[in-house]
């Protein structure tokens, strides 16, 4: 009889630990989900290190404006306003 209680209490043990890893797992704060919002940080991380990049481009931009740089307004009337130079011909070129 003391085989058959063994037998049966580490069959009861086994079973809890099997539910007990499964809930550790897939539970809302599991295993599962911490590695689903780790790769979402990951990826926004890559998102605002992109923004940065773009903000400071931007914000280039907006300086060399500001301290009216002659080659830069110029270049920047001609692409935005389609202004020229007097003799000087204007080609447009439409992308598909």
């Amino acid at each position: 009889m003391a085989s058959k209680e063994r037998k049966f209490v580490g069959f009861v043990i086994g079973v809890l630990f099997v539910a007990g890893s499964a809930f550790l797992l897939f539970n809302a704060k599991g295993f599962v989900a911490y590695y689903k919002l780790n790769q979402q940080v990951d990826s926004l991380k890559n998102v605002v290190i992109t923004l940065e990049a773009d903000n400071n481009k931007l914000q280039n931009s907006i300086d060399s404006l500001k301290a009216k740089v002659p080659a830069k307004i110029a270049r920047l009337s001609r692409e935005r306003y389609n202004m020229k130079k007097p003799n000087e011909t204007i080609i447009t070129v439409d992308e598909k």
